[in-house]
C-alpha cells in the first residue's frame, strides 16, 4: 500500500498529473464545526471555515486560560497564486468565507454530501490514548480519526506507546488502498500521530462554494485555486516547558487538486490582534525570527478586557519559514485591511495592498526610504528605527490604535497533486513593561523554534500529575454571602494556573447552578445568578487547575445567601370575594396567569410585568416581606399616589399593603404603603402603561395611619432612604376593554416561603470561631471557643490570601475566647478570618463597610 510519510516545514510531493480544468463550485454549506484548544494556558477556538477564534460571535482566544482576557480578536488563512497568470486566491476576513468542510477527489472536485460527512473537528489527547492503553476506553474523535481523508497516524509495532524513529508517518491520498473508507485499527496498534498534549485535526477545501471575497477584486478573479487543506492545531502543554504553556500551534498542509499549477503560491495568516484594550495597541515584525507581533502602547492595557500593568505581548510566528510580515492598517484603501483576491495577494508578496513596495521610513509609503518586505522591523523594545517606537529615527511614534498583520510562507510553485506545509506558532509572554514584554514573546519564540527544529514541538507530551485541592475560606452558612454579590474565596494552591467554582443548589452536587473559572483566588459572583429568595442552603466546592490538570474538588460546602426579591405572583381575589384556591402564574413569576373565569369575573385576564428589581441600595428596606395591591372602586376618595415625574398626588384605583413576613392571610400585620406611579402619559393613571413603585411611610405601624398621616395637608414627608424599594410593575390587559382590574381584585406578590434550616447546636469540644457584628464598621469582636489548650493563631487574610493583620498568635487554655478587630484600620472589602487551633483549621467570610 503506497503510504506517504509527512514532511514538517515545505515540502513539494508530486502525486498527480491530471489536465487544467474549469474546476465546479457545487454549493456547499459553510462549516459549522467548532472545537477547542484547552488543556493549557489557553482557551482557543477553532473553525473549518478558514478562520480562527471568530466566525461572526464573540472571540476566542483567551490567554490565560480562565481569565476573561483575549490578546487575539481574529486570524484567517490566505492562500493566494497565479494559474495561467491569473490571481487565484482563497480567504476572508471576517465573513464570506472561502473554505468549506471536506477533501477533494483526485481531479478537484466535491458534493454537498462530502462537505456535510467531513463537518467535523477532531480533537485527541495523549491522555486519551493512554486512558484506552489501560482500561480501553476510546473517545468518538479517537475512535474515528479520519484516516480515511488523510489524518496522520503510525503503527506502535512495539506497544510501547510511543512513535519511535522506526515506526513512520502515514498519511493516505486519493488513489492510496482504502482512501475514503479506512477506519482506524486501535486493536492492530495503529494510533493517531498527535502533537504536544493535545491536537486538533480538520479538513477543507477552496472549492466548495462561491468566493465573493475574492471577487470583489473583480468577477474574474472569483475562481477557486482547487486547493485541499489539511488543518493541525495543538498545544505543547508540557510541565517540561512552562514558557511554551500559553502558546498554540498551526499546521496547514496545502495540496493542490487542481489540473493546472499554481505558481508563486503563498500561504499566510491573517491577524487582527486586539490586545486586551483593543485601542492601544502598536504593531512590528521581526524578520531574523519571521513573525509578526502586537504589544501595547503604553505600560497600562486599561478598560474593560484589559489586561492591566504590566501588558503583555503575543507574536505570531511562521516556524516553517516565511516570506514577509506586513501591517495594514485598520482602514480601506491601498493601504488598509485586504480586500478581494489581487489586493490580499499583494499583502502576501509583501506589498502593500495596491501592489506598490514597501519603503522603510513613517508609515511605510510616501517615502524615498528603501524597499523592504517586512514592515516596523526594526527592535520595539529598545525602540529602535525602524518601529512604531520609531518611526523617523527621531523618535516620532504611531498612535496606539486598533492593529493588523500578517505573516506568509515562502513561495511555492505547486503542479498538480503537489503541496506546500505552512506552520506557525502563537507565542505569548508578560514582563515587568510593554516593552520588556516584548523581549520575553521573543525568548519564547526562540524555544518555540529551537523545539520545532529538532521535532520535540511536534512530540507527544504527557499529561503532567494532579495539582492540589484548595482550601475552601467561605462562604458558609455560618458566615453568609451578604450585598448585592456572593464572594467566594480559597486558599491558592502554588503553581495554579486558575480554578474553577461550581455552585449547586442540591448537596448531591447534581442541579449545577453555575461553574465560574478564574485566575484569582476569589470569585465574587452578582445576585442575578443565584436564585429569588431561595432560604435553603446553596453548595459550592472550587479545584484547581494548574499545567492545564484539574484536581479533586474540594468537599461541597454548604453557604446561605438569600437574594431579595419574589418568587410568586397572584390572584386572591376578583369582584366576587376571595379565590380559593389563588389563581397562580402559571409560566414565570409574574406574568402567563390562566383561567379568565376566576381571574375577572368579567373573564378577562391579565399580566403583570416586572420593571426592575430589588437588588440595590434599597433592597433590604423591602425585603423580606410580602405585599399586595387591592383595586377599588371609583370615585377612589381614600386612595391617593405620589406623581414620580412631578411630586404631586393623583387618584388611583388601588392600595397597596405591605402584608408581613410569611403571614400573607393574617390582616392584623398588614401596612398601608403609599404608591408611586411613573405616568408615562402625563393624564393620570393608566394600567397598561405606567409602572407603580412605592414608598414606606415615616409610621410603620399596622393598619392605614402612616399612609393617613401622609395624606394629611400638614405631613407629606417620606423617608427618602425607602422610596423606590418594590419593583416597578405595570398591568397589561390580556383581553376585553378595562383599563383596570375590577374593584375586588387582590394581586399578592410573596417572597418565598422556605426558610432557612434551623443550626444544629454546637457540640462542646469543638473549635468555633464568629464575628459580631458582619459587616464590620470601625470595630468588631471575635468570638471563638477551643477544645483544648494549645497554640493558636488567628489571622485576618485579604481575598488573595495575603496576611493583614494578626489578632492572636500564643498559647491559649480551652474554653471562649474574645479578640477585637480594629475594622477601622482596613480598606473596605471582603475579607478572611482563619484560626489555627486544636489541629484544625476553621475559617469565616467577613465584610468591612463604612
Amino acid at each position: 500500500m503506497p503510504l506517504r510519510t509527512l514532511l514538517a516545514g515545505l515540502a513539494v510531493l508530486l502525486l498527480s498529473t491530471a489536465a487544467a480544468q474549469e474546476i465546479p463550485t457545487p454549493g456547499c454549506q459553510t462549516g459549522e464545526a467548532a472545537a477547542e484548544l484547552n488543556v493549557a494556558g489557553v482557551r482557543a477556538g477553532l473553525f473549518n471555515l478558514g478562520g480562527l477564534f471568530w466566525r461572526g460571535g464573540g472571540t476566542l482566544y483567551e490567554v490565560p486560560n480562565g481569565s476573561g482576557k483575549t490578546p487575539l480578536f481574529n486570524a484567517s488563512l490566505m492562500v493566494g497564486g497565479l494559474v495561467e497568470g491569473q490571481v487565484r486566491f482563497a480567504g476572508s476576513t471576517y465573513s464570506a468565507w472561502e473554505y468549506w468542510p471536506g477533501p477533494l477527489t483526485s481531479d478537484g472536485t466535491t458534493t454537498p454530501a462530502t462537505c456535510a460527512a467531513y463537518d467535523r473537528i477532531w480533537v485527541v489527547r495523549t491522555a486519551d490514548l493512554e486512558a484506552y492503553d489501560a482500561t480501553g476506553a476510546v473517545t468518538p474523535d479517537l475512535a474515528d480519526w479520519p484516516v480515511r481523508v488523510g489524518a496522520p497516524f503510525y503503527v506502535d509495532a512495539d506497544g510501547d506507546g510511543r512513535q519511535d524513529p522506526t515506526e513512520p508517518t502515514n498519511s493516505l491520498d486519493p488513489g492510496d488502498p482504502g482512501y475514503g473508507s479506512r477506519m482506524l485499527d486501535l486493536a492492530a496498534g495503529e494510533r493517531p500521530v498527535l502533537f504536544g498534549r493535545q491536537t486538533a485535526w480538520w479538513i477543507m477545501n477552496d472549492v466548495g462554494g462561491p468566493h465573493s471575497f475574492s471577487a470583489r477584486s473583480g468577477p474574474e478573479y472569483a475562481a477557486p485555486l482547487g486547493i485541499e487543506v489539511r488543518a493541525t492545531a495543538w498545544v505543547h502543554g508540557g510541565e517540561a516547558e512552562p514558557d511554551l504553556f500559553e502558546s498554540t500551534f498551526y499546521r496547514y498542509e496545502v495540496i493542490n487538486r487542481s489540473a493546472a499549477t499554481i505558481e508563486a503560491a503563498h500561504a499566510g495568516l491573517w491577524i487582527d490582534g486586539d490586545l486586551g484594550n483593543f485601542g492601544d495597541d502598536r504593531v512590528g515584525t521581526d524578520s531574523t525570527r519571521q513573525m509578526v507581533y502586537f504589544y501595547n502602547g503604553d505600560d497600562t492595557d486599561e478598560g474593560q478586557g484589559g489586561y492591566g500593568t504590566p501588558p503583555p505581548a503575543i507574536g505570531v510566528d511562521a516556524l516553517s519559514g516565511a516570506w514577509t510580515g506586513t501591517t495594514p492598517n485598520k482602514s480601506s484603501g491601498p493601504y488598509g485591511e485586504p480586500r478581494g483576491a489581487l489586493h490580499s495577494y499583494n499583502y502576501l508578496r509583501g506589498l502593500w495592498g495596491d501592489g506598490s513596495p514597501i519603503r522603510v521610513g513613517g508609515p511605510g509609503f510616501d517615502t524615498d526610504g528603501p524597499v523592504t518586505r517586512w514592515m516596523f522591523s526594526g527592535r520595539a523594545a529598545s525602540q529602535e528605527f525602524w518601529s512604531q517606537e520609531n518611526l523617523d529615527g527621531e523618535g516620532a511614534q504611531s498612535p496606539p490604535d486598533d492593529k493588523r498583520g500578517m505573516i506568509s510562507s515562502l513561495p511555492a510553485d505547486l503542479a498538480p497533486g503537489e503541496r506546500m506545509v505552512f506552520d506557525v506558532g502563537i507565542v505569548f509572554a508578560t514582563g515587568l513593561s510593554r516593552l520588556d514584554s516584548i523581549n520575553e514573546m521573543l525568548a519564547v519564540s526562540d524555544r518555540a523554534q529551537a523545539l520545532y527544529d529538532t521535532g520535540a514541538l511536534t512530540a507527544p507530551v504527557a499529561d503532567p500529575a494532579a495539582p492540589a485541592s484548595p482550601q475552601p475560606l467561605g462562604p458558609s452558612i455560618e458566615a453568609p454571602a451578604q450585598g448585592d454579590a456572593a464572594t467566594f474565596a480559597w486558599e491558592g494552591v502554588p503553581g495554579a494556573e486558575r480554578y474553577v467554582v461550581e455552585v449547586f443548589s442540591d448537596a448531591d452536587g447534581s442541579d449545577l447552578l453555575f461553574e465560574r473559572s478564574t485566575v484569582e483566588t476569589t470569585l465574587t459572583e452578582e445576585a442575578e445568578a443565584f436564585p429569588v429568595n431561595r432560604r435553603a442552603p446553596l453548595y459550592w466546592r472550587v479545584r484547581t487547575v494548574r499545567f492545564g490538570v484539574e484536581s479533586a474538588p474540594t468537599a461541597l460546602q454548604a453557604f446561605a445567601y438569600v437574594v431579595p426579591g419574589f418568587d410568586r405572583f397572584s390572584v386572591v381575589a376578583n369582584a366576587s370575594g376571595p379565590l380559593d384556591p389563588p389563581l397562580v402564574s402559571s409560566t414565570g413569576v409574574f406574568s402567563g396567569l390562566a383561567g379568565a373565569d376566576r381571574q375577572q369575573t368579567t373573564e378577562m385576564t391579565w399580566n403583570v410585568f416586572f420593571q426592575g428589581g430589588l437588588r440595590g441600595t434599597n433592597a433590604a428596606a423591602a425585603y423580606p416581606s410580602d405585599f399586595e395591591i387591592r383595586f377599588s372602586a371609583p370615585p377612589h376618595p381614600d386612595d391617593i399616589a405620589l406623581r414620580h415625574s412631578t411630586g404631586e398626588r393623583i387618584r388611583v384605583p388601588f392600595s397597596l399593603w405591605d402584608i408581613g413576613v410569611g403571614t400573607p392571610d393574617d390582616p392584623a400585620d398588614d401596612v398601608r404603603l403609599v404608591p408611586v406611579v411613573h405616568d408615562e402619559g402625563g393624564d393620570g393613571y393608566e394600567a397598561y402603561y405606567d409602572a407603580v413603585s412605592w414608598y414606606r411611610p415615616t409610621d410603620m405601624a399596622p393598619g392605614s395611619r402612616g399612609y393617613r398621616d401622609w395624606t394629611t395637608p400638614t405631613d407629606r414627608t417620606l423617608p427618602d432612604s425607602s422610596r423606590l424599594v418594590l419593583p416597578r410593575m405595570s398591568f397589561d390587559l390580556g383581553s376585553g376593554f378595562a383599563l383596570s382590574p375590577e374593584a375586588g381584585t387582590v394581586f399578592r406578590f410573596e417572597s418565598s416561603a422556605q426558610a432557612l434550616p434551623v443550626a444544629e447546636p454546637e457540640v462542646p469540644g469543638t473549635l468555633t470561631l464568629e464575628l459580631r457584628p458582619n459587616p464590620a464598621t470601625v470595630r468588631a469582636t471575635v468570638a471563638y471557643r477551643l477544645a483544648t489548650a494549645g497554640a493558636v493563631r488567628l489571622r485576618v487574610v485579604d481575598v488573595i490570601g495575603r496576611e493583614v493583620m494578626v489578632l492572636v498568635d500564643e498559647t491559649q487554655p480551652e474554653g471562649e475566647h474574645r479578640a477585637g478587630l480594629g475594622a477601622a484600620s482596613l480598606v473596605p472589602g471582603t475579607y478572611v478570618l482563619v484560626l489555627d487551633a486544636d489541629g484544625q483549621r476553621v475559617s469565616r467570610a467577613i465584610t468591612v463597610v463604612r
